[in-house]
């Protein structure tokens, strides 16, 4: 009778699955025709990319992360691409499967749950008093959308996953760099390229040049090794055809967490292969850092004339971002404890005609601020700042926790595969902003997301090794 009742109970489950996956796919397509006019044809491929998620949500990941390859808006839109579609019937698929699970959710006992309910609460909040209710409520709802997919590739990848997840992005950034490359080059250096994945393909060269890093490092064998080179040889190349400056120092600022990070592991199980490994890679990586400096001599003179410009108050990227970081810290000023609410920062130029810049140059009113701190500051507050702060500490510790509790190589290396990315992450916070912004924001919400489950599920293992206190690693003069 037992046996029957489960039985009944699991079919009802999957029916009620099967109805919702209907029902959501008839309301996507309805208001998709209405709004949008899609073609009809592509009706099935589009029902089959929502269905697949929704009742699979672990597969929906892996199509997700292959989403956020897609450079253009959807047909229509205005900023709406398929990684945001693919992500509702992901969460709708990961919540059903959550309420018809008996097992407890990993989300809650992880450290990162508390900031992200306190920054997804307080957020909200922020509308009240926002001067411009409609793109508060639409920040919100972004920022709502990240937070629950940390929470949902936290209850739904297992450790086994990650390796995969990260894998499928290494390898289309690297293909994809290939032909950046190559159109870098057919133009003589002379245009920046962005690969399919447009502005934001740049982050993921950044973390790609991360992984092969710790690959370079860590890898037991030295053919592996040479191909990890390579791979971040590819990946820094991309970075140059791009001549993005942000995430080049972001890719540095990874590689410096992998480097300090093996080095303090090396030195306390006495492992001292890896701390000539480190050598090596810091050699190569200086090399790189020269190529690009000396290498493109028109790259050099651009930048430094960019740098004389605005030191010289002309208009160029650096100028107006400078003025951006002025206008943003301004008003914080204005509102320092609670902010102005989200999505107010970009149009506050407009209401108090803050810059005044000469005619031939790019408007910068009604453009965001450029930078997550002071974008933070002034939207939240510094309410709102603390709790992102004390985000960033949560994951700070989990890595450190993490550390001391990698038993071997292989463990080191699926740890820093992740605490690269997140410690760079958080460097890029302080200078640049993608945050909590549209793919930017999911490659985010993937790595914080992963390292918090890789902490589920290992923390309960053997008592760590490593001291309690960062400096107590550090050497005694």
């Amino acid at each position: 009778m037992m046996a029957l009742e489960a039985t009944l109970s699991i079919r009802t489950r999957a029916w009620w699955r099967w109805l919702a996956a209907i029902g959501a796919l008839q309301f996507v397509a309805g208001v998709a025709a209405a709004r949008y006019g899609w073609p009809l044809g592509l009706a099935p491929l589009a029902a089959l990319a929502l269905l697949l998620p929704l009742l699979y949500p672990r597969l929906g990941l892996f199509l997700l992360m292959a989403a956020m390859f897609s450079k253009h808006p959807l047909p229509g839109t205005d900023g709406i691409y398929v990684s945001d579609v693919l992500s509702v019937p992901l969460m709708a698929g990961a919540i059903m499967n959550r309420l018809a699970s008996t097992t407890p959710g990993a989300w809650r006992r992880n450290p990162l749950f508390a900031p992200l309910a306190a920054l997804a609460v307080y957020f909200g909040l922020t509308v009240v008093w926002a001067p411009y209710t409609i793109p508060a409520l639409i920040n919100w709802a972004r920022h709502l959308q990240l937070i629950a997919l940390t929470l949902i590739i936290l209850d739904q990848v297992a450790e086994e996953d990650i390796g995969r997840i990260l894998l499928l992005m290494l390898a289309a950034t690297i293909v994809i760099s290939l032909s950046t490359i190559a159109e870098f080059v057919a133009s003589g250096g002379r245009e920046r390229v962005f690969g399919p994945a447009g502005w934001f393909f740049n982050t993921f060269l950044s973390m790609a040049m991360i992984h092969a890093s710790v690959g370079a490092i860590v890898s037991a064998r030295r053919s592996a090794r040479l191909w990890w080179i390579a791979a971040a040889g590819i990946s820094f190349l991309g970075l140059i055809a791009t001549q993005t400056r942000s995430a080049m120092l972001q890719a540095l600022l990874g590689i410096i967490v992998v480097v300090v990070s093996t080095w303090i592991w090396s030195r306390r199980r006495h492992v001292p292969k890896l701390r000539r490994r480190i050598v090596v890679l810091v050699a190569v990586t200086t090399a790189m850092i020269l190529i690009f400096l000396f290498g493109q001599i028109v790259l050099f003179e651009t930048a430094s004339q960019r740098v004389e410009q605005a030191i010289e108050g002309r208009s160029n990227t650096i100028f107006i971002r400078l003025l951006l970081w002025k206008m943003g810290w301004a008003v914080f000023t204005d509102s320092p404890i609670f902010g102005v609410g989200l999505g107010q920062a970009s149009r506050w130029s407009d209401r108090f005609d803050f810059f005044h810049l000469d005619p031939a140059s790019p408007r910068a009113g009604g453009l965001g601020v450029h930078n997550d701190a002071i974008t933070y500051l002034a939207e939240t507050g510094i309410i709102g700042t603390f709790l992102i702060l004390w985000m960033f500490w949560r994951l700070v510790k989990m890595g450190w926790e993490l550390l001391g509790r990698a038993r071997d190589e292989q463990q080191l290396r699926a740890l820093l595969i992740l605490a690269g990315p997140v410690g760079a992450i958080i460097c890029h916070y302080f200078y640049s902003a993608y945050l909590f912004y549209s793919i930017g924001g999911m490659v985010v919400s993937f790595y914080f997301g992963m390292m918090a489950k890789m902490y589920v599920q290992r923390v309960h293992s053997e008592p760590p090794n490593l001291p309690a206190r960062v400096s107590d690693a550090l050497p005694v003069a």
